[in-house]
């Protein structure tokens, strides 16, 4: 059955996409963050991160 099924992603490419993405590359994205965009789902706006990364940046960082 599986053979019905094409791998259209190889081992090596599926390791990469799954890792854990760094500190640095979470801090990248939240930094990237339209400061002006409309709140998440979470009710707070990219501002809210971009100010108090500080205080907040290690709980994103296990959150995500």
């Amino acid at each position: 059955m599986e053979d019905c099924i094409p791998n259209l992603v190889n081992d090596q490419t599926n390791n990469l996409i799954t890792l854990m993405p760094s500190e640095i590359e979470i801090h990248d994205v939240v930094y990237a963050l339209n400061k002006d965009g409309a709140s998440g789902p979470d009710g707070f706006g990219a501002i809210f991160y971009h100010t108090y990364w500080r205080i907040i940046k290690n709980d994103v960082i296990k959150a995500v």
